[in-house]
Protein backbone atom coordinates (compact mmCIF):
# COMPACT_ATOMS: atom_id res chain seq x y z
CA UNK A 1 0.00 0.00 0.00
CA UNK A 2 1.41 3.60 -0.70
CA UNK A 3 0.81 6.12 1.71
CA UNK A 4 0.61 9.81 0.68
CA UNK A 5 0.99 12.64 2.61
CA UNK A 6 -1.21 15.26 1.91
CA UNK A 7 -0.95 19.10 2.70
CA UNK A 8 -4.54 21.09 3.38
CA UNK A 9 -3.37 22.16 -0.76
CA UNK A 10 -2.70 18.86 -2.03
CA UNK A 11 -1.08 20.74 -5.68
CA UNK A 12 3.14 20.68 -4.82
CA UNK A 13 4.88 22.69 -7.15
CA UNK A 14 8.48 22.29 -7.15
CA UNK A 15 10.75 24.45 -9.54
CA UNK A 16 13.76 22.55 -10.45
CA UNK A 17 15.75 22.89 -13.71
CA UNK A 18 15.31 19.13 -15.99
CA UNK A 19 16.78 19.00 -19.02
CA UNK A 20 14.83 17.89 -22.22
CA UNK A 21 16.39 16.52 -25.47
CA UNK A 22 13.67 17.72 -28.17
CA UNK A 23 13.00 14.91 -30.73
CA UNK A 24 11.47 16.34 -34.26
CA UNK A 25 11.40 13.21 -35.65
CA UNK A 26 8.16 12.02 -35.21
CA UNK A 27 6.19 11.75 -38.82
CA UNK A 28 2.53 11.56 -38.42
CA UNK A 29 2.49 9.65 -41.95
CA UNK A 30 4.64 7.64 -44.66
CA UNK A 31 7.52 9.58 -46.25
CA UNK A 32 4.55 10.55 -48.94
CA UNK A 33 0.74 8.97 -48.00
CA UNK A 34 0.32 6.66 -51.00
CA UNK A 35 -2.05 3.30 -52.43
CA UNK A 36 -3.59 0.73 -55.26
CA UNK A 37 -5.36 -2.19 -53.78
CA UNK A 38 -4.31 -5.92 -55.24
CA UNK A 39 -4.93 -9.18 -53.58
CA UNK A 40 -7.63 -12.10 -52.92
CA UNK A 41 -10.37 -9.82 -53.51
CA UNK A 42 -9.18 -6.62 -55.91
CA UNK A 43 -8.39 -6.64 -59.75
CA UNK A 44 -5.13 -5.43 -61.04
CA UNK A 45 -5.00 -2.11 -62.27
CA UNK A 46 -4.62 -1.05 -66.22
CA UNK A 47 -0.89 -0.74 -67.18
CA UNK A 48 0.06 0.91 -70.33
CA UNK A 49 3.39 1.27 -72.26
CA UNK A 50 2.48 5.44 -71.51
CA UNK A 51 3.23 5.44 -67.78
CA UNK A 52 4.06 7.85 -65.43
CA UNK A 53 7.73 8.41 -64.74
CA UNK A 54 8.76 6.43 -61.19
CA UNK A 55 8.38 9.60 -59.12
CA UNK A 56 5.19 10.90 -60.58
CA UNK A 57 2.62 11.47 -57.97
CA UNK A 58 -0.68 10.09 -58.34
CA UNK A 59 -3.83 10.13 -56.38
CA UNK A 60 -5.18 7.34 -55.21
CA UNK A 61 -9.52 6.98 -54.68
CA UNK A 62 -10.43 4.28 -52.08
CA UNK A 63 -13.80 3.48 -51.57
CA UNK A 64 -15.02 1.48 -48.49
CA UNK A 65 -18.08 -0.60 -49.32
CA UNK A 66 -17.63 -2.57 -46.11
CA UNK A 67 -20.11 -1.88 -42.78
CA UNK A 68 -16.86 -1.26 -40.68
CA UNK A 69 -14.78 2.10 -39.98
CA UNK A 70 -11.45 1.42 -42.18
CA UNK A 71 -8.36 2.75 -41.55
CA UNK A 72 -5.48 2.88 -44.12
CA UNK A 73 -1.92 2.35 -43.15
CA UNK A 74 1.02 2.74 -45.19
CA UNK A 75 2.88 -0.65 -45.53
CA UNK A 76 6.38 0.65 -44.60
CA UNK A 77 7.60 -3.32 -44.09
CA UNK A 78 7.40 -2.98 -40.17
CA UNK A 79 3.85 -2.06 -38.14
CA UNK A 80 2.73 0.61 -40.88
CA UNK A 81 2.08 4.13 -40.55
CA UNK A 82 -1.47 5.34 -40.53
CA UNK A 83 -2.51 7.51 -42.91
CA UNK A 84 -6.36 7.87 -42.99
CA UNK A 85 -9.87 6.55 -42.00
CA UNK A 86 -12.02 5.78 -44.50
CA UNK A 87 -16.50 5.53 -43.49
CA UNK A 88 -18.34 2.93 -43.76
CA UNK A 89 -21.07 1.99 -46.29
CA UNK A 90 -19.91 3.91 -49.45
CA UNK A 91 -16.96 6.59 -47.84
CA UNK A 92 -14.12 7.53 -49.68
CA UNK A 93 -10.92 9.03 -49.48
CA UNK A 94 -8.29 10.43 -51.85
CA UNK A 95 -4.53 9.88 -50.73
CA UNK A 96 -1.49 11.29 -52.80
CA UNK A 97 0.79 8.24 -53.76
CA UNK A 98 3.72 6.92 -56.10
CA UNK A 99 4.26 3.84 -58.01
CA UNK A 100 5.09 1.10 -55.58
CA UNK A 101 3.83 2.54 -52.17
CA UNK A 102 1.56 -0.02 -50.50
CA UNK A 103 -0.84 0.46 -48.48
CA UNK A 104 -3.56 -2.42 -45.74
CA UNK A 105 -6.32 -1.55 -43.99
CA UNK A 106 -7.40 -2.24 -40.23
CA UNK A 107 -11.07 -2.01 -38.47
CA UNK A 108 -11.01 1.77 -36.94
CA UNK A 109 -9.29 2.23 -33.70
CA UNK A 110 -7.28 -0.97 -33.72
CA UNK A 111 -5.04 -2.96 -35.95
CA UNK A 112 -7.45 -5.77 -36.58
CA UNK A 113 -7.05 -6.56 -40.26
CA UNK A 114 -10.25 -6.63 -42.36
CA UNK A 115 -9.72 -9.73 -44.63
CA UNK A 116 -11.52 -11.46 -47.31
CA UNK A 117 -13.94 -14.09 -45.07
CA UNK A 118 -13.74 -16.74 -47.95
CA UNK A 119 -9.97 -17.04 -48.50
CA UNK A 120 -8.75 -14.83 -45.01
CA UNK A 121 -6.05 -13.12 -46.77
CA UNK A 122 -5.79 -9.23 -45.93
CA UNK A 123 -6.26 -6.73 -48.49
CA UNK A 124 -2.95 -5.22 -50.04
CA UNK A 125 -2.67 -2.14 -51.19
CA UNK A 126 -0.40 -1.48 -54.12
CA UNK A 127 0.08 1.35 -56.87
CA UNK A 128 0.88 -0.11 -60.10
CA UNK A 129 1.87 1.59 -63.40
CA UNK A 130 -1.10 3.71 -64.67
CA UNK A 131 -2.57 5.26 -67.85
CA UNK A 132 -2.11 8.53 -69.25
CA UNK A 133 -5.64 10.61 -69.20
CA UNK A 134 -7.88 10.76 -72.22
CA UNK A 135 -7.59 14.43 -72.64
CA UNK A 136 -3.63 14.21 -73.45
CA UNK A 137 -2.81 16.94 -70.22
CA UNK A 138 -0.21 14.42 -69.39
CA UNK A 139 -1.73 13.52 -66.39
CA UNK A 140 -2.23 9.99 -65.16
CA UNK A 141 -4.85 8.31 -63.70
CA UNK A 142 -4.53 7.41 -60.01
CA UNK A 143 -5.60 3.55 -59.36
CA UNK A 144 -8.85 3.68 -57.81
CA UNK A 145 -9.67 0.74 -55.07
CA UNK A 146 -12.73 -0.59 -53.41
CA UNK A 147 -12.59 -2.41 -50.17
CA UNK A 148 -15.81 -4.95 -51.01
CA UNK A 149 -19.19 -5.23 -48.57
CA UNK A 150 -18.34 -8.63 -47.32
CA UNK A 151 -14.80 -7.53 -45.68
CA UNK A 152 -14.93 -8.33 -42.17
CA UNK A 153 -12.16 -8.86 -39.12
CA UNK A 154 -10.45 -12.23 -39.72
CA UNK A 155 -12.29 -15.24 -37.54
CA UNK A 156 -9.04 -16.75 -36.83
CA UNK A 157 -8.47 -16.20 -32.97
CA UNK A 158 -4.54 -16.69 -33.70
CA UNK A 159 -3.33 -14.54 -36.43
CA UNK A 160 -0.22 -12.82 -37.00
CA UNK A 161 -0.96 -9.03 -38.14
CA UNK A 162 2.03 -7.61 -39.44
CA UNK A 163 4.71 -9.44 -42.35
CA UNK A 164 7.28 -8.66 -39.55
CA UNK A 165 5.99 -10.35 -36.75
CA UNK A 166 8.09 -13.79 -37.86
CA UNK A 167 11.22 -11.83 -37.56
CA UNK A 168 10.36 -9.85 -34.60
CA UNK A 169 9.63 -13.70 -32.62
CA UNK A 170 12.93 -15.05 -34.11
CA UNK A 171 14.43 -11.31 -32.20
CA UNK A 172 12.63 -12.76 -28.57
CA UNK A 173 10.29 -9.92 -28.52
CA UNK A 174 7.45 -13.04 -27.28
CA UNK A 175 9.29 -12.64 -24.12
CA UNK A 176 10.12 -9.46 -23.88
CA UNK A 177 7.07 -7.74 -24.87
CA UNK A 178 4.81 -10.98 -24.05
CA UNK A 179 1.52 -8.60 -24.12
CA UNK A 180 1.63 -6.72 -27.12
CA UNK A 181 3.01 -9.48 -29.54
CA UNK A 182 0.78 -12.05 -28.55
CA UNK A 183 -2.25 -9.89 -29.64
CA UNK A 184 -0.40 -8.52 -32.75
CA UNK A 185 1.81 -11.72 -33.33
CA UNK A 186 0.02 -14.89 -31.88
CA UNK A 187 0.76 -16.82 -34.43
CA UNK A 188 4.64 -16.41 -34.35
CA UNK A 189 4.49 -16.62 -31.01
CA UNK A 190 2.97 -19.49 -31.30
CA UNK A 191 0.40 -18.22 -28.72
CA UNK A 192 -2.39 -20.50 -29.97
CA UNK A 193 -5.13 -17.80 -29.47
CA UNK A 194 -4.81 -14.37 -28.42
CA UNK A 195 -6.04 -12.47 -25.57
CA UNK A 196 -10.35 -12.86 -25.41
CA UNK A 197 -12.69 -10.93 -23.30
CA UNK A 198 -16.27 -10.93 -22.40
CA UNK A 199 -16.99 -7.41 -23.66
CA UNK A 200 -19.49 -5.65 -25.98
CA UNK A 201 -17.98 -6.83 -29.17
CA UNK A 202 -19.62 -3.22 -30.67
CA UNK A 203 -16.80 -1.69 -28.72
CA UNK A 204 -14.06 -3.51 -27.86
CA UNK A 205 -12.44 -6.27 -30.56
CA UNK A 206 -11.70 -9.61 -30.31
CA UNK A 207 -9.00 -9.47 -28.82
CA UNK A 208 -10.24 -7.08 -26.17
CA UNK A 209 -8.98 -3.45 -27.62
CA UNK A 210 -11.10 -0.75 -27.06
CA UNK A 211 -12.12 1.11 -29.98
CA UNK A 212 -9.91 4.75 -30.46
CA UNK A 213 -12.50 7.87 -31.09
CA UNK A 214 -11.76 11.15 -31.79
CA UNK A 215 -12.05 13.41 -28.30
CA UNK A 216 -13.65 16.56 -28.14
CA UNK A 217 -12.74 16.69 -24.48
CA UNK A 218 -8.92 17.18 -25.65
CA UNK A 219 -7.34 18.75 -28.23
CA UNK A 220 -4.23 18.34 -28.21
CA UNK A 221 -1.49 15.68 -29.15
CA UNK A 222 0.42 13.49 -27.32
CA UNK A 223 3.34 10.77 -27.68
CA UNK A 224 4.85 8.09 -25.44
CA UNK A 225 8.60 7.57 -24.85
CA UNK A 226 9.37 4.55 -24.83
CA UNK A 227 11.88 1.79 -25.53
CA UNK A 228 14.91 3.79 -27.22
CA UNK A 229 13.50 7.11 -25.62
CA UNK A 230 13.05 5.80 -22.13
CA UNK A 231 16.77 4.62 -21.97
CA UNK A 232 18.32 8.14 -22.83
CA UNK A 233 20.74 9.17 -20.24
CA UNK A 234 18.34 12.22 -19.58
CA UNK A 235 15.05 10.33 -19.52
CA UNK A 236 16.78 8.02 -16.61
CA UNK A 237 17.97 10.61 -14.67
CA UNK A 238 14.72 12.50 -14.79
CA UNK A 239 12.95 9.45 -13.86
CA UNK A 240 15.72 8.14 -11.18
CA UNK A 241 14.71 12.05 -9.88
CA UNK A 242 11.21 11.45 -9.54
CA UNK A 243 11.57 7.79 -7.79
CA UNK A 244 13.96 9.97 -5.29
CA UNK A 245 11.91 12.53 -4.72
CA UNK A 246 8.39 10.86 -4.18
CA UNK A 247 10.06 7.42 -2.60
CA UNK A 248 7.77 5.11 -5.25
CA UNK A 249 9.74 2.32 -7.21
CA UNK A 250 9.93 3.30 -11.24
CA UNK A 251 8.21 -0.08 -11.97
CA UNK A 252 4.90 1.67 -10.42
CA UNK A 253 4.97 4.33 -13.55
CA UNK A 254 3.44 4.45 -16.81
CA UNK A 255 6.11 5.69 -19.37
CA UNK A 256 6.39 9.30 -19.59
CA UNK A 257 3.80 10.85 -21.92
CA UNK A 258 5.05 14.16 -23.73
CA UNK A 259 2.58 16.57 -24.57
CA UNK A 260 2.13 19.30 -27.75
CA UNK A 261 -0.73 21.98 -26.90
CA UNK A 262 -0.69 24.32 -29.80
CA UNK A 263 -2.55 27.47 -30.14
CA UNK A 264 -6.27 26.56 -29.40
CA UNK A 265 -5.89 23.54 -27.93
CA UNK A 266 -7.11 22.51 -24.67
CA UNK A 267 -8.08 19.64 -22.29
CA UNK A 268 -11.31 19.84 -20.71
CA UNK A 269 -12.03 18.98 -16.80
CA UNK A 270 -10.94 15.73 -15.78
CA UNK A 271 -9.69 13.64 -13.29
CA UNK A 272 -6.59 11.14 -13.53
CA UNK A 273 -8.12 8.05 -11.82
CA UNK A 274 -10.90 6.29 -11.25
CA UNK A 275 -12.72 4.33 -8.43
CA UNK A 276 -13.13 1.37 -10.73
CA UNK A 277 -9.33 1.53 -11.10
CA UNK A 278 -9.09 0.10 -7.34
CA UNK A 279 -9.87 -3.70 -9.11
CA UNK A 280 -6.98 -3.25 -11.06
CA UNK A 281 -3.59 -5.28 -10.42
CA UNK A 282 -1.84 -2.06 -10.87
CA UNK A 283 -3.98 -0.17 -8.69
CA UNK A 284 -4.57 3.52 -8.55
CA UNK A 285 -2.82 6.33 -10.31
CA UNK A 286 -1.82 7.80 -6.88
CA UNK A 287 0.25 10.64 -8.49
CA UNK A 288 0.91 12.45 -10.82
CA UNK A 289 4.00 14.20 -12.09
CA UNK A 290 3.67 16.60 -14.50
CA UNK A 291 7.04 18.56 -16.07
CA UNK A 292 6.98 21.94 -18.19
CA UNK A 293 9.87 21.94 -20.65
CA UNK A 294 8.99 25.06 -22.05
CA UNK A 295 7.47 28.76 -21.51
CA UNK A 296 4.14 29.67 -22.68
CA UNK A 297 4.22 33.07 -24.15
CA UNK A 298 0.37 33.35 -22.85
CA UNK A 299 -2.45 30.44 -21.43
CA UNK A 300 -1.76 26.91 -20.94
CA UNK A 301 -1.81 27.08 -17.62
CA UNK A 302 -2.82 24.00 -15.82
CA UNK A 303 -6.41 24.70 -13.48
CA UNK A 304 -7.64 22.37 -10.63
CA UNK A 305 -11.21 23.86 -10.80
CA UNK A 306 -13.00 22.82 -7.54
CA UNK A 307 -9.29 24.22 -5.86
CA UNK A 308 -9.52 27.13 -7.85
CA UNK A 309 -5.60 27.06 -8.27
CA UNK A 310 -3.89 27.37 -11.71
CA UNK A 311 -0.51 26.92 -12.41
CA UNK A 312 1.50 29.06 -15.65
CA UNK A 313 3.89 26.83 -17.44
CA UNK A 314 7.49 27.36 -16.82
CA UNK A 315 10.16 25.40 -18.11
CA UNK A 316 11.72 23.87 -15.55
CA UNK A 317 8.81 23.43 -13.23
CA UNK A 318 7.25 20.09 -11.60
CA UNK A 319 3.61 19.97 -10.95
CA UNK A 320 2.38 17.05 -8.59
CA UNK A 321 -0.68 16.05 -7.12
CA UNK A 322 -2.65 12.94 -5.60
CA UNK A 323 -5.43 11.31 -7.50
CA UNK A 324 -6.80 8.97 -4.32
CA UNK A 325 -7.07 10.26 -0.65
CA UNK A 326 -4.38 10.31 1.96
CA UNK A 327 -6.51 8.14 4.01
CA UNK A 328 -7.90 6.02 1.80
CA UNK A 329 -5.60 5.80 -1.15
CA UNK A 330 -8.33 3.24 -2.89
CA UNK A 331 -10.80 6.05 -3.33
CA UNK A 332 -10.25 8.95 -4.88
CA UNK A 333 -9.91 12.31 -4.05
CA UNK A 334 -12.69 14.42 -5.98
CA UNK A 335 -10.81 17.50 -5.11
CA UNK A 336 -7.90 17.25 -7.85
CA UNK A 337 -10.48 17.60 -11.53
CA UNK A 338 -7.82 19.74 -13.86
CA UNK A 339 -7.98 20.67 -16.85
CA UNK A 340 -5.34 22.51 -19.44
CA UNK A 341 -6.51 25.75 -20.28
CA UNK A 342 -6.06 27.00 -23.60
CA UNK A 343 -2.74 28.32 -25.45
CA UNK A 344 -3.31 31.69 -26.34
CA UNK A 345 0.04 32.49 -28.05
CA UNK A 346 2.99 30.13 -28.43
CA UNK A 347 3.55 25.97 -27.62
CA UNK A 348 3.23 24.11 -24.61
CA UNK A 349 5.12 21.09 -24.12
CA UNK A 350 5.09 18.65 -21.49
CA UNK A 351 5.55 15.49 -20.33
CA UNK A 352 3.94 13.60 -17.01
CA UNK A 353 4.81 10.02 -15.15
CA UNK A 354 1.32 8.24 -13.96
CA UNK A 355 2.33 6.59 -10.71
CA UNK A 356 0.24 3.48 -9.56
CA UNK A 357 -0.20 2.13 -6.55
CA UNK A 358 1.16 -1.33 -7.40
CA UNK A 359 3.68 -2.71 -10.25
CA UNK A 360 2.81 -1.47 -13.09
CA UNK A 361 5.33 -2.42 -15.55
CA UNK A 362 5.11 -5.93 -15.25
CA UNK A 363 1.52 -6.02 -15.66
CA UNK A 364 1.36 -3.85 -18.89
CA UNK A 365 4.36 -6.05 -20.15
CA UNK A 366 1.15 -9.15 -19.99
CA UNK A 367 -1.09 -6.79 -21.22
CA UNK A 368 -2.54 -7.06 -17.81
CA UNK A 369 -2.80 -3.20 -17.66
CA UNK A 370 -5.93 -2.67 -19.41
CA UNK A 371 -3.48 -0.63 -21.86
CA UNK A 372 0.15 -1.04 -23.65
CA UNK A 373 1.81 2.33 -22.18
Amino acid sequence: MVAITTCPNPVAVYAQTCNSEGDNSCIAGAEEATGSLSGSSSTSTNINTNSPPPRTQLVATFENQSPYRADVHFDDGRFGNYINTIEANGGTVNINTFIGHKFFVTRHGVREGLVDPETDDPYLFVVEEQKESDDNSNNYQGPQFVLPANAAPSTTKCKDRYPICKHEAKRGECTNNPGWMIVNCCQSCDAKEGFGVLLDSNVIGGSGEKEKVISTHRTSSNAWCRKECENLTGVKGVSKRIEEMTGIPQNNYESFQILQYKPGEYYKSHHDSSDANKDKVTGHRVLTFFLYLNDVEEGGETHFTKLNISVKPKRGRALVWPSVLNEDPNSTDNRMYHEAKSVEKGIKYAANHWIHQYDFKTANLWGCSGSFA
